[in-house]
């Protein structure tokens, strides 16, 4: 073994002094989905290869075609790629609360709100303080929340739900990049880590004006 690789007897007599902090939230992959191309039809998924810097394996913003795959460009980088638009995260339970809340009819599958995953077991208000946090995904994959991902009218028209966009500003989930890629199935446990959120690494990319604003 070499100066500069500690071999395990090394390893486990000197621990490292850094403490592992409580997560911010737990909780568990209910759902995967993925679109081939921009506006088709949504594919749920038992399991999914997540690629590191691009998304989930065969999904349209892995391969660059989605609707909104437009480059745009980073806030912090300029002249690269807007690291978020990679893996979109939602929390059931906020959509499902915003929707009663909202007098809408369920949907048959959360998959319908175009999100890549869905969780269950995190509330929709803190998933979406996610922001300038890793995200652990199963036992491989990580991804880092950037900012909100922002409701539409091309959704809520293709959901024929009048009302989904005011309705659910505030939940409709995180828009993430892939730190670390690998295997990610349903029922993975989900794990948003704790301690202070890195937001000098947030960027929101360079987006139009009034992007992030409430249309009400």
């Amino acid at each position: 073994t070499s100066a500069d690789q500690p071999s395990a007897t090394t390893s486990e007599a000197a621990p490292s002094s850094e403490v592992a902090l409580p997560p911010l939230a737990t909780g568990a992959v209910e759902g995967i989905f993925i679109a081939e191309e921009a506006g088709g039809p949504m594919q749920s998924l038992p399991e999914a290869r997540v690629v590191q810097g691009r998304g989930i394996f065969g999904d349209r913003y892995c391969k660059r075609k989605g609707t909104y795959s437009v480059f745009r460009a980073s806030k912090l980088n300029p002249g690269q790629r807007e690291p978020g638009r990679q893996l979109t995260l939602v929390s059931a339970e906020g959509v499902e609360a915003a929707f009663k809340a909202n007098g809408m009819a369920p949907l048959e599958s959360l998959g319908t709100l175009r999100r890549n995953v869905v969780v269950r077991g995190i509330p929709g208000e803190l998933l979406q303080s996610a922001l300038g946090r890793r995200i652990h995904l199963g036992d491989e994959v990580v991804v880092f929340a950037h900012r909100p991902t922002v409701p539409c009218m091309y959704n809520e028209r293709k959901m024929s739900r009048p009302g989904f966009v005011e309705g659910c500003w505030d939940v409709a989930g995180v828009s993430c990049e892939v730190l670390q890629g690998g295997q990610l199935r349903a029922g993975d446990a989900v794990r948003i880590e704790g301690g202070d959120p890195a937001v000098e690494r947030i960027d929101e990319g360079k987006q139009s004006p009034g992007y992030f604003v409430r249309p009400s």
